[in-house]
């Protein structure tokens, strides 16, 4: 899957790379890629062609948006870019319970900080993080209804809500031809395939682009990680998700589900997958895993794993690599059905 291989994302004129790069690990100093590290992943997926990059104001307290912005004003890239961030978690100013959900004024005080981390009068797509379950969806569209039509954002999109409100903001905003979400941004892998039941439905029906997260499970699916008993390798410790997100935390929880068989068979193929020889560039067992979510949703754009200190790139070269080799062969996608 070639980064160049750019497609619409939902029923939006936005076109972007099928794989984002996701920058939850940038500026993350508990747990996530040094400085270097992350400067070198953006420039590799840069090079290899790759326009799509999301990040949101909570990433490393901020300092993913003020890394990614500096990257992109020293290159020179904002118009070539299609750039994301997200609001929705608390600012952590303390006592201040409006720096932080999805209401209006905390909206418009978390995209201008945004805006000035990442260096730019702009966003191409502002995501809602997470639904707070108290905000009227009507307050929602009308508020980024009114920042597209300002010129802040270009388009919108949710994250991590329900599918019934997925198709009644979209309702809403086809009713009354207002600006209304272009994508949706799920959890979805091997592991986690729990909005096929709704949400993947939903996002056919109202015409939304659906861009998973965490396709590889922080990497367990990539063979990374293993069991007690089952040799060497990294093990994941515990960490609260508002730890991790700020970068305080230590490293991203595995999911219980994750010690099922099946998904344990998954992690030990990609562990053999890694090791085996091929006649062309070395394989990457993240490939057929990575390659399955967008085969399995239409108009899907993928955010890309983050790599972390322990595993930089070595070269442009080999990211192309890893990206151009994604497509499942038919007897492993079989597997994973």
């Amino acid at each position: 899957m070639s980064l160049t291989a750019y497609r619409t994302l939902g029923r939006s004129g936005l076109i972007v790379s099928p794989l984002a790069l996701g920058t939850m690990t940038f500026g993350a100093a508990g747990w996530g890629a040094p400085d270097a590290v992350s400067k070198a992943i953006f420039h590799a997926y840069v090079d290899a062609g790759g326009n799509f990059i999301d990040t949101a104001d909570v990433y490393g307290g901020g300092r993913s948006e003020e890394l990614l912005g500096g990257y992109i004003a020293d290159r020179g890239l904002r118009d070539r870019l299609a750039l994301a961030t997200k609001f929705a978690f608390h600012g952590g100013e303390p006592g201040n319970p409006n720096a932080g959900d999805n209401g209006r004024k905390n909206i418009y005080r978390a995209l201008e900080g945004s805006l000035r981390r990442l260096r730019t009068d702009y966003v191409d797509l502002y995501w809602l993080h997470v639904w707070d379950s108290v905000t009227p969806v009507e307050e929602v569209l009308q508020s980024l209804g009114d920042l597209v039509r300002a010129g802040k954002i270009r388009y919108f999109g949710f994250s991590n809500v329900p599918a019934w409100y997925v198709a009644r903001a979209a309702t809403l905003a086809e009713t009354h031809s207002i600006p209304g979400p272009v994508a949706l941004q799920l959890e979805y892998s091997l592991v986690e395939r729990g909005i096929e039941r709704e949400h993947l439905p939903a996002a056919r029906e109202c015409g939304l682009g659906v861009c998973p997260w965490s396709p590889l499970v922080g990497g367990f699916l990539a063979g990374k990680y293993r069991r007690e008993g089952e040799g060497k390798g990294p093990r994941v410790r515990a960490g609260s998700a508002a730890t991790i997100l700020s970068g305080t935390g230590s490293s991203p929880t595995i999911p219980g589900a994750c010690s099922t068989p099946c998904v344990r068979s998954a992690a030990r193929s990609a562990s053999r997958w890694r090791g085996s020889p091929s006649p062309g560039p070395r394989r990457n067992p993240a490939s057929p895993r990575l390659s399955w979510a967008p085969a399995r949703s239409s108009n899907c754009a993928t955010t890309w794993p983050r790599w972390t200190s322990a595993s930089p790139p070595r070269n442009s070269g080999r990211w192309t690599s890893a990206a151009g080799s994604t497509r499942a062969t038919p007897t492993i996608s079989s597997r994973m059905r």
